[in-house]
């Protein structure tokens, strides 16, 4: 009897048979790599859920915060160190998760845990000027004084334009806190803030060498604040002229001292310190009226005082 149909030549047999096994053998690989290929999106998916709901409703209150520390809630701030904290651990290339988780952890009386977290930052991404910044600060008013002089060093080299290419890169956690209510970037009040924080950096990165006695040192960083036209207030001036006057240097201070007054007239300290450079410049009748004024100006609530250990973080 006859076979029905065609007989298969052997050539094609041995074809068939071989795309056969490769299609078996793909189909293998495929069903072998479908558990841990949904095990991941599984792991990821539940993750990113629990973070969405970990996630504060609003950021308006960390936005009010940084302007005004005064409205501090810590059950509030902890959600918010809570949900960096956790966005960090899932995604570790997040260090602007790890710089807020910082922030949130300093001003909850934690300052060694924001310390860390800020140089883990800082090893990821080595030249954006905040992270430098706010540790810098926080070794400052913890009075490592070596420390600050170290990082805020690193902070005025900083680049500024590094700073708008990271937050223009970080939608879900820098972007809420530069924007309004529709969605654009305040670029005038994130410029101020910049400028603000260099001339910050400066500033405390001077008391850091008066503290240490380095006045040669005191005197240089003045003068390179000066010279990037950050003195509005006469800070500069003013310390650039107590360097010299810690260096014996007192006409030379006098004149820092005279600048810093014509800046601002109302720089209680200038004042006194010029008081103190005149009469020690044999002008003591002058030097004494400078100093009453100073005293003056002191008691009747009008003086201009610097508190630099008010300088606050900002929200990086």
């Amino acid at each position: 009897m006859q076979k029905e149909g065609r007989e298969i030549q052997p050539g094609k047999k041995r074809f068939f048979r071989t795309i056969n096994y490769f299609i078996l053998v793909l189909a293998g690989l495929v069903l072998l790599s479908l558990p841990f290929v949904d095990y991941q999106k599984m792991y990821l998916g539940i993750r990113l859920k629990v973070l969405n709901r970990l996630r504060p409703q609003s950021i308006t209150y960390l936005v009010n915060f940084s302007r005004n520390p005064v409205i501090q809630k810590d059950a509030q701030l902890d959600k918010y160190r809570f949900y960096y904290k956790n966005v960090h651990d899932l995604m570790p290339d997040r260090v602007d998760a790890l710089g807020l988780y910082g922030y949130c952890s300093y001003y909850l009386g934690k300052p060694q845990k924001a310390i860390e977290a800020y140089q883990k930052a800082i090893e990821v991404n080595p030249h954006f000027f905040w992270f430098y910044h706010n540790v810098g600060l926080i070794h400052f008013q913890t009075r490592d004084y070596d420390a600050a002089i170290t990082t805020l060093s690193k902070a005025i080299s900083a680049r500024p334009e590094n700073v708008l290419r990271v937050i223009s890169l970080s939608r879900r956690i820098y972007w809420p806190l530069i924007t309004d209510k529709e969605g654009r970037v305040d670029e005038a009040r994130l410029t101020q803030q910049l400028r603000r924080g260099y001339r910050n950096s400066y500033l405390v990165l001077i008391l850091s060498f008066r503290e240490k006695a380095q006045y040669q040192q005191m005197f240089q960083a003045s003068l390179k604040a000066i010279e990037a036209q950050l003195d509005g207030a006469g800070n500069f001036h003013f310390y650039a002229g107590v360097a010299l006057y810690r260096l014996t240097k007192y006409e030379e201070a006098a004149v820092f001292f005279k600048k810093s007054i014509e800046k601002n007239p109302k720089h209680v300290e200038a004042l006194k310190h010029l008081g103190i450079v005149s009469v020690e410049l044999g002008s003591k009748e002058l030097g004494l009226q400078l100093i009453k004024k100073a005293a003056y100006l002191k008691e009747t609530g009008d003086a201009y005082i610097l508190k630099p250990q008010t300088i606050p973080l900002q929200p990086y």
